[in-house]
């Protein structure tokens, strides 16, 4: 909701109660909202705990620059455990 509401475009959708109109991919999956939550959050953490609906693969075949400051402590296609290193 946080980020729905930062967008102006998908904070209107909301307000005008237009969820049919809302396409959820471009907040779920951008990777500039998702390294600012990480680095707000995650690292005052024991542990990130990442869910996920559809297969996702091994953390280190992506390119994420926030993930080389995670242990993988547990992974498999929709699950990923990390904690912080360090």
């Amino acid at each position: 909701m946080e980020a729905w509401n930062a967008n102006t475009s998908y904070a209107e959708l909301l307000r005008q109660a237009q969820y049919h109109e809302i396409e959820v991919g471009p907040i779920l999956y951008n990777q500039e909202l998702i390294s600012s939550l990480v680095e707000r959050y995650a690292y005052n953490s024991d542990k990130l705990i990442v869910l996920t609906d559809q297969k996702v693969p091994l953390l280190e075949r992506l390119d994420l620059g926030w993930a080389k400051k995670f242990k993988v402590e547990r992974e498999n296609d929709f699950v990923k455990i990390l904690r912080p290193s360090g």
